[in-house]
């Protein structure tokens, strides 16, 4: 009992946790006091939810103490408010009442109990996401008491059903329609949902819908011509539906918009797509019906969705027409957010001016007192319903080729005989190389391969990681920012390697390659990231090469669409090619989940499903090892991995944690730089290269909540590094800085710098069309909150306190001595005199014009706020409204900074940056889009810093005379010192050369050399950063030229440097750390500047 009480006191969340879930074990009264502890007192909410799990598990082996479950689970509804442990205990209700005999009335009475609580939190919980899990939860128990509707067999028929395909049976006896219709969206929810057509005494259910020619999808492809879109595919297609009665699935949604459009869209507010509204593909279906008419009924978890397509046949035409030549801006309004100005219910008015009858309603509550009551409809769900007819008004209507020239003329037995040479020695190679890599691959015991959409590359290194700590020899490929391959020999760490790729050109034979170092390094697991997006590519890689023992699939979000799209539902479609034969498939894919069950049931693969509840168990004190922000939805996948093996969880997490090498990209918040009076935080998300996870990232590291008004101390700042090959990509964050990141200064690094300006402009121009400053009504209280609203959106100060806050926040960081004087008050008059005198206030000129700059720009723009407040109030018309949208897109623009040169370096960018950065505030800047290119030195420049970090705060802190000397040791050979270490280098030799542990002549003098090493790097950093002589940048221009000329033949000596490192690697000539820092010379030569290094040493 003592040691019981000890750990529910225990500081550490995950030995709570435990305690929770092995508490089933204990005794029974003891069981009832720990989980009630928890239940009462635990703040953790993965501990609480532990205790849900473990609640619903001692109900089957729990007979006696129904009752104090039952008691403890409806005490949870009233008070639990984490949105992730409400969501954990709904997932066990269904498992709980599995266990029950639910025809007695004291069960009887506990699961009208549940459902009433449910509806409860249906209708009134703050979060809509709460809400729609409470209705599917509701549902789900309904149907656990109704599984005599169907027989086993059919239900296992109707799971099992593949997308597209179709089965028959009779209708069951004594079954209402909505019943059985109902039941059948509950089996469908899962997976694909069921097109449903009542044949008489049979009924027809088809898995989802059928893909066939629609006439707006024609149009959409012909108003939307683009270079990138796959080829040798169907882009004229969209769904089809059938019946009359279909039911929704409650997964099957893009994460994120893809270029095809009337897909179901998942809504991160609503934890779903809205099943509940009709898509637009099944509102056209509904007009393929004879006559009568009939009402085409949908079946989601929130009720019934009544759609009544228009009778007269003209209408019907007119409706047809209507919906397909407008059926992108339709689609739009369908994807309604909570932001837009428009009410919920515009996508359907529109719909019901062309006349549809659209409705909802609830199910029957059978627990209600008065027969045939229904269960509420969900106010946040009525909102999408109209109730006003409004007015409908249609809207306007590099190949190259190759040409061979011969000087003479050759016969056709000359022709063939060349030609049949050089085929045979074609398939002889092939040949020759497929043995050779089946060969390497029964050499190696465990293969497991990896692919998603995001977090691949980090989900390897979790592998790696793993493996490393069992003390096994691992090889794992693994691209991410830069390609690479991990290498860790058996019982020794893991080192990075370079994987050379000429001019960074990937081919699928490097996976031949990989496999055949593996099998001559002796490696006893290969981890391969699967990089070819071409299904052509997928099914050589994986079905004829690698066929994995493990494979797995982080996610399958939109992206590559030119590849595997457009559409996002085929995305998943490509990556069934991913899943093994006869082999094992793990997965923290949950939307488009079924496709990849259903390939995996075709091929014999067992398939293990790793959810929201896994990830969300994660406690943060787990998580906190890791030595960077890895997504829990990784650990998780890779822990279920693990388990698979026979691995316990608690080991897998540790070794992950102690052994893991950071990407590049990782998310990654850097340590605080003190530089010229700027203090800034750097946030690496640039990886992050689609909306959904950069929109994660943006939330993760509470970007998103730091407003003016809250921290008016904090400059936000955003590094775009953008890339000319990536036009989808660039339009993407375009859109996410006009609508959904903002801050107050916009660093554009990279490329295409112009085109990405374009693409802002643009997306400025949607964003202003969906901009209503003036309503309808021409209410001046709504159109003041309106602007406010926007102006608070751009980072712009909305009164006096604000300007003033700030002002003061930057004066504090300074710490000055003396306190500068500030003004008291914001006028025109005001802010065109006042300046700060650095004689008399303490600080710098520069400081100083700094600040005056900040303050001026913030008062300038408060006061024009004013102004148009003051029209506004005065006159509600178009063209004041005009005015502020142009004047907030002026403002915005203003905050732009673009880097032209493609080659600037990490130095250089970081100190443009800093000369941006107002002194005194707190800079928090991240990085976005890509990481190649002029990001790549410029993410160096920030992992140097960490390192430089890392080695000062051991200098400042350790007593361990070895440790000291082995890091001053390795700081006098350090050639990566730059802008950001100075400051914190000469503050911490100033300190340490005092401390009594380094009062050795060694130390010092070590110190001594690590001052003069650091004082010649930022001498060449400061001349850069001057610039040349013109006779300088003659001869500069002139290297470059020389360069790109000579690159060609360099290239191949590259190459084979590289192929002589790898032999050497295999044949045991080589260290693995010596060849670790080799290919990385040869990787960073082929990235420019070579020919003035090699000048550079020659001089030297």
């Amino acid at each position: 009992t003592q040691m019981l009480f000890k750990l529910q006191q225990d500081p550490s969340d995950y030995v709570r946790q435990t305690l929770a879930k092995y508490s089933q074990h204990i005794t029974a009264n003891l069981r009832w006091k720990v989980l009630q502890q928890l239940l009462d007192h635990e703040q953790c909410a993965q501990v609480r939810a532990q205790a849900y799990l473990t609640l619903a598990e001692c109900l089957k082996t729990s007979a006696n103490d129904v009752s104090i479950i039952q008691k403890m689970q409806l005490s949870i509804l009233e008070r639990e408010q984490d949105h992730f442990a409400l969501r954990t205990f709904f997932h066990t209700l269904p498992i709980s009442v599995l266990t029950l005999d639910w025809t007695t009335p004291a069960n009887q009475s506990y699961i009208t109990g549940l459902t009433q609580q449910l509806t409860n939190v249906h209708q009134n919980n703050q979060n809509i996401g709460v809400r729609r899990w409470a209705s599917q939860t509701r549902e789900h128990l309904w149907a656990v008491t109704r599984q005599d509707i169907l027989s086993l067999g059919i239900q296992e028929q109707l799971i099992h059903l593949p997308l597209h395909q179709a089965m028959k049976f009779n209708v069951p006896r004594g079954t209402s329609k909505e019943d059985l219709h109902r039941y059948l969206a509950r089996l469908g929810g899962q997976r694909f949902g069921f097109d449903i057509e009542d044949k008489g005494s049979k009924i027809k259910v088809r898995a989802g819908f059928r893909f066939g020619f629609r006439f707006w999808r024609f149009l959409h492809e012909f108003r939307t011509p683009a270079t990138d879109k796959r080829q040798d595919h169907n882009h004229l297609k969209g769904r089809l539906y059938f019946g009359l009665s279909q039911t929704s699935s409650q997964r099957m949604a893009e994460m994120s918009v893809t270029k095809v459009p009337g897909e179901p869209l998942f809504v991160s507010d609503e934890q779903g797509w809205r099943d509940y509204l009709p898509l637009l593909d099944q509102v056209i279906s509904s007009l393929d019906q004879g006559w009568p008419t009939q009402a085409v009924k949908i079946y989601s978890t929130e009720g019934i969705t009544e759609l009544m397509p228009p009778s007269n046949i003209v209408r019907r035409l007119y409706a047809r027409v209507a919906i397909q030549w407008q059926f992108q801006q339709l689609a739009q309004l369908r994807n309604w957010q909570e932001k837009d100005r428009r009410p919920a219910s515009t996508y359907l008015q529109k719909l019901v001016k062309l006349g549809f009858t659209i409705s909802i309603r609830g199910y029957i509550d059978e627990g209600a007192d008065k027969p045939g009551q229904t269960h509420g409809v969900d106010p946040k769900v009525q909102r999408f319903f109209p109730v006003i007819r409004v007015p409908f008004v249609l809207p306007p209507m590099a190949d190259m080729q190759n040409y061979f020239y011969s000087v003479y003329q050759n016969t056709i037995v000359q022709l063939m005989a060349f030609t049949s040479v050089v085929t045979l020695s074609y398939l002889g190679f092939h040949a020759a190389k497929l043995l050779q890599m089946r060969r390497s691959r029964s050499n190696i015991p465990l293969v497991i391969g990896g692919w998603g959409t995001r977090g691949k590359s980090g989900t390897e290194r979790l592998k790696a990681a793993l493996f490393n700590g069992m003390g096994l020899s691992v090889v794992s490929k693994t691209t991410g920012c830069e390609a690479m391959f991990l290498y860790g020999p058996a019982n020794r760490p893991t080192k990075e390697m370079f994987l050379f790729r000429p001019y960074d050109k990937a081919t699928i034979w490097e996976q031949v390659f990989l496999t055949n170092l593996s099998s001559r390094l002796g490696a006893d697991v290969f981890l391969w990231e699967c990089m070819g997006l071409t299904p052509r590519y997928i099914d050589i890689i994986q079905n004829q090469w690698m066929r994995d023992d493990i494979s797995t699939i982080t996610n399958c979000y939109p992206d590559h669409e030119e590849l595997q799209g457009p559409a996002g539902i085929e995305i998943p479609i490509v990556m069934q090619r991913f899943v093994p034969k006869q082999g094992v498939m793990i997965t923290t894919e949950e939307s488009m989940l079924p496709l990849l069950e259903d390939e995996a049931r075709a091929k014999n693969t067992q398939i293990y499903k790793v959810t929201w509840l896994e990830a969300g168990l994660l406690t943060d004190d787990v998580l906190g090892r890791f030595p960077y922000e890895e997504h829990p939805n990784n650990i998780a996948l890779v822990a279920e991995m693990a388990s698979s093996l026979g691995i316990e969880q608690d080991f897998a997490l540790k070794e992950m944690a102690d052994n893991v090498m950071a990407d590049l990209g990782v998310l990654k918040i850097y340590p605080l730089v003190h530089v010229q009076q700027r203090r800034i935080e750097f946030i690496n998300g640039m990886s992050a290269n689609e909306r959904l996870g950069a929109m994660s990232n943006w939330q993760r590291t509470g970007l998103a909540a730091q407003t003016l008004i809250k921290e008016p101390g904090v400059w936000k700042g955003i590094v775009i590094n953008n890339r000319v090959d990536r036009i989808a990509r660039s339009k993407v964050f375009a859109s996410m800085l006009v609508n959904d990141s903002q801050g107050d200064c916009y660093f554009f690094i990279g490329n295409n710098l112009g085109g990405l300006q374009n693409y802002i402009a643009e997306a400025w121009q949607i964003y202003q069309q969906d901009l209503q400053l003036i309503p309808e009504d021409k209410n001046v209280h709504t159109a003041l909150e309106r602007l406010e609203a926007q102006v608070q959106k751009f980072r712009i100060p909305t009164n006096e306190v604000q300007v003033l806050q700030r002002l003061q926040a930057a004066v504090d960081g300074l710490n000055c001595k003396v306190k500068p004087s500030l003004p008291q008050g914001v006028t025109a008059e005001f802010v065109s005199t006042w300046h700060l005198d650095p004689a008399d206030e303490g600080l710098t000129r520069s400081e100083c014009t700094a600040i005056e700059l900040l303050f001026n720009r913030d008062a300038e723009r408060y006061l024009q706020y004013q102004n148009f407040k003051a029209q506004l109030s005065e006159n509600l018309n178009s063209e004041v409204g005009d005015n502020i949208v142009d004047w907030l897109f002026e403002c915005f623009k203003s905050q732009w900074v673009v880097i032209e040169d493609y080659y600037s370096t990490g130095n250089q960018t970081i100190n443009t940056i800093v000369q941006q950065t107002p002194p005194g505030l707190l800079s928090r800047v991240i990085g976005m889009q890509n990481i190649k290119g002029t990001g790549l030195d410029f993410i160096y420049r920030w992992q140097a810093w960490n390192t430089i970090y890392n080695y000062c705060e051991i200098l400042s802190e350790s007593r361990e005379d070895a440790l000291l000397e082995d890091t001053a040791k390795d700081m006098t050979t350090w050639e990566e010192f730059g802008l950001l270490d100075q400051q914190k280098v000469r503050q911490t030799l100033e300190r340490v050369k005092q401390r009594p542990e380094t009062q050795k002549e060694l130390l010092q003098a070590q110190f001594r050399l690590i001052e003069q090493r650091l004082d010649k790097q930022l001498n060449i950093i400061e001349q850069t950063l001057q610039g040349s002589p013109s006779k300088s940048k003659i001869i500069v221009k002139v290297i470059d030229s020389l360069e790109a000329f000579l690159d060609s033949g360099d290239a191949i000596k590259r190459r084979k440097n590289a192929d002589k490192i790898y032999q050497a690697l295999m044949d045991h000539l080589i260290s693995y750390d010596k060849a670790s820092v080799e290919l990385a010379k040869i990787t960073k030569a082929q990235k420019g500047g070579w020919l003035t290094e090699r000048l550079a040493r020659v001089y030297r």
